[in-house]
């Protein structure tokens, strides 16, 4: 028994001929008339009484007649439901954010779809960026935005923008507005754990000038760093952002590092193809938010 089956045999009952269905089906009337005998044959039982003129339901038909009319129902819901849940899948982005990434971005991001994209649904993520990568890849998410090197197969990769790092130490009042990279480093420090990105900058950075870094204490969050430096407990070296705020500088001297300068890129990545219009929607004002134009050089 099949869909099909009950479309025919509720046809002809309605059409009351094999004849005058086939033409409202547009099916010739040798398959409709073996299709409903398969569905007898199937069911064992007559459906139909062959009349001199058109045809009826036998008793089982009757009851075979409300059954096939209410599965036919539930399939077309079935099918509108389907399509509606498509549609609102279409219109819904699932951006990734890493834990460094620019969070003010993502909520300025979510504020301009909210009043220029009311149709769209911005989902917002948070991972690690090789896991972003795998996601990207296997298509669980539509893009994402971290400061990592997130480059891989079949992955698009912009640069959104540029954050300097400072240096961040206990104290206040005023002093020149940068430090070079070998006094900054010169004493005790208070960076990220191993393989977070600002600690791969700075070991990197150190590694080309042949600095030798004194890791005081290792700690993930931008708030306990600056709290350290605060305390007097070493010198933190944090992005721009992260003491943007006059409450985070308070009692606090930020300076720029360098020469050499420190900095840290923005990615936006996608998949290679070209984006659905919902996504492409999304990152033209993720770029807009930016500052950058669409077609920004890659990192």
């Amino acid at each position: 028994m099949d869909v099909r089956q009950l479309r025919y045999f509720l046809g002809v009952v309605r059409a009351g001929s094999f004849s005058r269905a086939a033409e409202i089906l547009g099916v010739v009337q040798p398959a409709l008339g073996a299709q409903i005998r398969r569905l007898e044959a199937e069911l064992g039982l007559p459906l139909l009484r062959r009349l001199p003129r058109g045809v009826v339901p036998t008793p089982a038909g009757e009851r075979m007649v409300a059954h096939a009319a209410r599965v036919l129902a539930d399939m077309a819901t079935i099918r509108a439901e389907m399509a509606e849940l498509a549609g609102r899948q279409a219109r819904r982005v699932v951006l990734a954010l890493s834990r460094s990434s620019d969070q003010m971005l993502a909520e300025q991001l979510a504020e301009l779809c909210r009043h220029r994209l009311p149709e769209l649904e911005l989902s917002l993520v948070e991972a690690a960026t090789a896991q972003m990568r795998d996601w990207l890849v296997a298509g669980k998410i539509d893009a994402a935005l971290t400061f990592g090197d997130i480059a891989g197969p079949g992955l698009a990769v912009e640069s959104l923008a540029e954050e300097p790092l400072c240096l961040v130490e206990a104290g206040g009042g005023r002093a020149r507005k940068s430090v070079a990279l070998r006094e900054a480093v010169a004493g005790r420090l208070v960076l990220p754990k191993p393989r977070r990105h600002v600690r791969e900058l700075v070991e990197e950075a150190a590694r080309q000038e042949g600095l030798v870094l004194q890791v005081g204490y290792e700690v993930d969050s931008f708030r306990a760093a600056r709290e350290f430096a605060r305390r007097g407990l070493g010198a933190a070296i944090l992005p721009r952002s992260a003491v943007a705020a006059p409450a985070d500088r308070a009692g606090l001297l930020v300076r720029m590092i360098g020469p050499p300068s420190l900095v840290r890129r923005l990615r936006l990545a996608t998949r290679a193809e070209a984006p659905a219009e919902p996504l492409a929607a999304m990152l033209a004002a993720l770029r807009e938010l930016a500052g950058i134009v669409p077609d920004a050089a890659a990192p």
